[in-house]
């Protein structure tokens, strides 16, 4: 119980108010620019993920069978014409369709 009194006593190593402030506040701006860094990678898998689907080839053909004696199987053509947003992806821009702007009006 002795022991229990003496370190509830014990001053040795506190950290002073301010001292917390300073590291709470160090902490805050890690997490905020954690934050927008974890924000602009998720936009942009997003993105990139929204052009993959969109840069989907989906035509196709194949010009039918024909055997003898059993009969002919028609040939099938599909072609998929260009889209709006469709364009090669540049590193270090933004995908083609995405727009971002900041609060200023300038792009990002």
């Amino acid at each position: 119980m002795h022991l229990l009194k003496q370190l509830l006593r014990d001053e040795v190593g506190v950290a002073i108010s301010s001292e917390i402030i300073l590291l709470m506040l160090i902490l805050v701006f890690g997490v905020i620019a954690g934050n927008v860094s974890l924000r602009d990678a998720v936009n942009q898998e997003v993105a990139d993920t929204g052009l993959a689907i969109n840069n989907i080839n989906q035509s196709y053909s194949y010009a039918g069978n024909t055997i003898a004696s059993v009969g002919t199987v028609a040939g099938s053509v599909f072609d998929d014409n260009s889209d709006v947003n469709d364009g090669a992806d540049t590193a270090g821009s933004a995908p083609p369709g995405l727009s971002l702007v900041s609060p200023g009006g300038a792009s990002e």
